[in-house]
């Protein structure tokens, strides 16, 4: 029996709406997302079958055909233009993403503050990652079911240079998130990122190349295009004023002339790009065409930045300037009164909310958290907490790590300075814990049911720029030889005193006291 794209989708469609007005199964079992080849299940003989994305054929009312359904070039184009969001396969069912990512996820006692994958997989190289990656049951399914920014961070740890595989797997959603993460220089394009991106694509499949263009909205496409070339109504037109060292072709459809200089490097990437969109929708071809040779460009790049900023906020990665704000300069003292007024319940207020879902960590690789050490007193307050307060409070600091990726990487896909900025948020929440709980675990773990961690980094980051600015006063006194404060204390002053302090704070007391034996070394 055969159905056309547009009644597969409509009963796609009805299976989701279904499925999510239909009551929840108590316990969820991996069953629902293995693909299997028949369905013995004994429904309705009428409905049709067609290929799912697991590929094999499927009921037309199953999840998986809705799946199929999403990942079409031309539906993802559609959605993508009404929304400028890609679709993620696995966005409205958490439970099935959390069975999804099971093969990947290490099953055994994991510590607060580190990576659910298993230990070994770190160690692996690139293409060893990979192996282990394509070894997994169902690797297509496991993949999709990553959050959009770990498969980013994921594909990047593994390698561009072996990442057409990954893509080949990847769900609308984790193409466009790549593109928002990777290809932004502050709030300009970097059109070479794009194209080496559109490569990885190209070193996969057709399909793939097809599912990443469809995955990205018409202006992003827009802007790689008029970057270098120059879009003109037909051949008269370009031959008058197209300059002689460009090169022209004429668009898949016959109707325009597109230019390019002859030793533009974006050359054969556009060409890739306009005979697969053609290929797909020969509409939203000829629309990006003319909207590259009449559109206000400022206008288009404002309009994209904003949105391509709202759906990386999304991912917990706000703009430089809001991720910023968690350095801002709050006095130690006031801080701890008000922790104190806070736990004798004289403070209701919050300004920000707590990240209490708990259910989305079994969505989750935590990638960001890979090699941190153990904070000692933040591993000590969350040891008194609940395993649901121990969940929240390994999201929350996912999204702080997030936060200060966005602040202070070259860009939020950076996964070699992930780890760097991961342990400097745990290390720095972990001294503001501390001094507001006044070394006590029991008010600490009472702390962080009130608070959240990013004001926990606060009030630690105020007290590393004190000991610092404290360590820089010692350092005049001591004419600059800090060699003088002995071998100990010297390096530890050199540490301090770096912009970036390059090694863990001590507790203030501690830094206190070593400042004053430094100078006592001095004198003598």
């Amino acid at each position: 029996m055969s159905i056309t794209a547009e009644e597969q989708f409509r009963l796609a469609q009805q299976a989701l709406q279904r499925r999510a007005l239909a009551p929840q199964p108590s316990a969820p079992t991996a069953t629902s997302l293995v693909p299997t080849e028949n369905d013995e299940d004994g429904g309705d003989d009428d409905m049709p079958l067609i290929v799912g994305a697991s590929g094999y054929l499927v009921r037309a009312d199953t999840l998986d055909a809705a799946r199929a359904g999403l990942d079409a070039c031309e539906r993802i184009g559609d959605i993508v233009r009404q929304t400028y969001v890609a679709p993620d396969p696995f966005e409205e069912f958490p439970a099935e993403r959390g069975i999804a990512l099971s093969p990947l996820l290490d099953q055994g006692e994991q510590g607060f503050g580190l990576s659910r994958l298993p230990r070994d997989f770190h160690a692996l190289s690139g293409s060893g990652k990979l192996e282990y990656l394509l070894d997994l049951p169902h690797p297509g399914l496991t993949l999709q079911a990553l959050p959009a920014e770990e498969f980013t961070f994921l594909l990047k740890d593994i390698g561009l240079s072996d990442g057409g595989t990954l893509m080949t797997m990847a769900s609308p959603a984790q193409m466009q998130t790549l593109v928002d993460l990777d290809v932004w220089q502050g709030d300009a394009l970097d059109r070479r990122r794009f194209a080496h991106l559109l490569a990885v694509a190209v070193s996969g499949s057709q399909e793939t190349v097809d599912r990443f263009l469809a995955s990205q909205e018409d202006a992003l496409l827009c802007m790689f295009l008029s970057g270098s070339a120059r879009v003109y109504e037909g051949a008269e037109e370009a031959e008058a004023q197209l300059p002689e060292d460009w090169e022209s072709f004429i668009s898949p459809d016959g109707t325009m002339v597109v230019g390019v200089p002859m030793d533009d490097e974006a050359l054969a990437p556009i060409r890739v790009m306009l005979e697969s969109v053609f290929r797909i929708d020969l509409v939203r071809g000829r629309r990006i065409l003319r909207a590259t040779r009449w559109e206000l460009q400022t206008s288009m790049v404002e309009d994209l930045y904003e949105t391509r900023n709202k759906r990386n906020v999304s991912h917990g990665f706000p703009a430089r300037e809001e991720a910023m704000e968690v350095y801002a300069f709050v006095p130690p003292a006031e801080a701890r009164m008000q922790a104190d007024a806070l736990l004798a319940g004289e403070r209701g207020e919050r300004g920000e909310a707590l990240p209490f879902v708990p259910e989305a960590l079994a969505a989750r690789a935590d990638l960001a958290l890979h090699g941190l050490g153990r904070a000692p007193f933040l591993a000590q307050a969350v040891s008194l907490c609940s395993d649901e307060e121990s969940e929240r409070l390994q999201l929350a600091m996912v999204q702080l790590a997030y936060r200060l990726q966005a602040a202070r990487a070259a860009r939020p896909s950076e996964t070699d300075e992930l780890t760097m900025w991961s342990r400097h948020a745990l290390l720095t929440a972990d001294m503001g814990l501390s001094w507001l709980a006044r070394d006590d675990a029991d008010r600490g773990a009472a702390l962080l049911r009130l608070m959240s961690l990013s004001e926990l980094f606060t009030v630690g980051h105020s007290l590393v720029v004190m000991v610092h600015h404290r360590a820089l006063r010692l350092r005049r006194k001591l004419g600059g030889r800090v060699e003088l404060a002995g071998p100990e204390l010297g390096l530890l002053l050199t540490g301090l005193c770096q912009p970036q302090p390059g090694r863990p704070i001590p507790r203030p007391a501690a830094a206190a006291q070593a400042a004053e034996a430094a100078l006592r070394n001095a004198r003598a």
